[in-house]
């Protein structure tokens, strides 16, 4: 499930979070990154495209990983 927030509200969210672990590959990500994906309003960051498709495809199997609850 996805959520869009308004182009404030995201940056604000990416501002707040500062920098993140990509769920998918475990490689630190600065807030500015341009892959990212709102999932059960929580905000994860991602270091490339590759790792953001493989998250959409199966979000559960990368969000609910007792490393990622501390994600964003």
């Amino acid at each position: 499930m996805t959520h869009h927030l308004s182009e404030a509200a995201h940056t604000a969210a990416l501002a707040e979070a500062g920098a993140g672990k990509d769920p998918v590959c475990g490689m630190t990500v600065s807030s500015v990154s341009r892959f990212h994906e709102v999932y059960q309003g929580r905000t994860y960051l991602f270091c490339s495209e590759r790792c953001l498709a493989k998250f959409r495809a199966a979000p559960s199997s990368y969000a609910n990983t007792r490393e990622n609850l501390n994600s964003v």
